[in-house]
């Protein structure tokens, strides 16, 4: 919980839906995905459809949907000693998520968010997230829900491909037993911030402006399905696993005795 509000305290509150480390160098490479299992087969592109920067993150998008449900697991630079794991269903109206971590946890189900200081348990006691809530406390709680749930989110910054100076396709590792294609791009956040229907409320033309780029890193298999993303620099740099595709995932919020005010 300490880290977190130094972190949210950092970085102005805020680390963006979109992941930003602060001040990227526009010459920044993209990071380098983490270490997967590889075997001892030649690694070739096996991706049938040719992804561009045009349509990357419609088709992976696409492709998440067709499974419906599936499961990250996050590291955060700042917190290495720290993995979040987060079971993600995939609603008409968005996604229901349960992601747990030493430090905290959030479900959202529904549009709403609830929040409980460490990891998920049938005795936590949680807190709802309230935009309207005032004091320091309730400013910190809705501060990581918030943080949280674009870490959940973070699928969707190859909806910004399209404003990336770079744009390099190269053959993957093995991640497990599949075989991937890498997609190296460097976001121009400024561009992304200036067309709404990208990253929306959560990538203001000033934080763009600070932030400027965003390097970004993806390994997809041969289905368009997203299997690794690295992308941000330093502390704010961010290593995701995606795995569990279309397994059964039952998400419900807090009964009314979990709550508290």
């Amino acid at each position: 919980m300490k880290k977190i509000i130094i972190a949210l305290a950092g970085s102005g509150g805020l680390v963006l839906a979109v992941g930003c480390g602060a001040g990227a160098d526009s010459a920044a490479p993209a990071p380098t995905p983490t270490a997967s299992k590889t075997s001892g087969k030649p690694i070739v592109s096996p991706t049938p459809v040719e992804l561009t920067r045009a349509n990357i993150g419609q088709q992976v998008q696409a492709a998440l949907k067709k499974q419906g449900t599936y499961r990250m697991t996050i590291t955060w630079q700042y917190e290495q000693d720290e993995h979040l794991t987060t079971t993600v269903k995939l609603t008409g109206a968005g996604e229901d998520f349960s992601l747990s971590g030493a430090d905290g946890s959030v479900i959202g189900v529904g549009g709403q968010y609830f929040y409980t200081d460490g990891p998920l348990s049938s005795k936590a006691k949680w807190k709802k997230y309230d935009p309207k809530a005032k004091g320091r406390q309730a400013l910190t709680t809705n501060g990581i829900i918030l943080l949280y749930r674009k870490l959940v989110e973070s699928s969707r910054l190859l909806d910004g491909a399209p404003y990336s100076s770079q744009f390099a396709v190269s053959p993957g590792p093995y991640v497990g037993e599949v075989l991937t294609t890498r997609y190296v791009m460097l976001l121009d956040l400024r561009k992304a911030a200036a067309d709404n229907k990208i990253y929306g409320p959560f990538l203001s033309a000033k934080e763009a402006a600070k932030e400027k780029t965003l390097p970004v890193s993806a390994l997809l298999d041969s289905n368009g399905l997203l299997r690794e993303l690295n992308y941000g620099t330093g502390e704010n740099a961010f290593s995701v696993h995606f795995d569990n595709f279309g397994t059964k995932a039952v998400i419900t919020p807090p009964t009314k005795q979990q709550l508290t005010k």
